[in-house]
């Protein structure tokens, strides 16, 4: 999986949740699960993601109910 790719499914889950913002929210929490800045997110989209990184970014989305 790429960058790109977790992105939209992290922007897809917000959006579900009504969150207007849900593109620029997803590349926020990618930049803090990968440990680089927006414009290396932005930038390097098509970029692979590693399975400990994109599990971390996943539990950005996680919550409890």
């Amino acid at each position: 999986m790429n960058i790109n790719e977790a992105l939209n499914q992290g922007a897809n889950i917000l959006r579900k949740n009504l969150i207007k913002s849900s593109q620029l929210d997803s590349e926020i929490l990618m930049s803090k699960a990968i440990n680089k800045n927006r414009k290396f997110i932005i930038l390097n989209s098509k970029n692979k993601i590693n399975l400990e990184n994109y599990h971390f970014f996943l539990k950005f989305y996680c919550h409890n109910e």
